[in-house]
């Protein structure tokens, strides 16, 4: 049904905090491709973060499938 491209969202944030930062995420050359940039944490910090999209249909998914409660992390380094 087509994504929504306002709705493909990196939702990001410092472990422990409690409001996401949203950044829009964009095509890569293909259109099934994106990347977003995140911006900078200081080291040692603990990130966390999950992808969600629209699509015309009205549906809305995230990844990982539990997120916001589900999410990925990485530590800076």
């Amino acid at each position: 049904a087509g994504l929504v491209e306002a709705e493909l969202l990196l939702h990001v944030r410092a472990q422990g905090e409690g409001d996401w930062n949203e950044i829009v995420l964009t095509t890569g050359e293909t259109g099934s491709d994106f990347h977003a940039s995140i911006p900078g944490f200081a080291s040692g910090s603990r990130v966390e973060y999950y992808v969600s999209a629209s699509d015309n249909s009205g549906r809305h998914e995230t990844l990982p499938r539990t997120a916001p409660d589900g999410l990925y992390s990485f530590t800076v380094e």
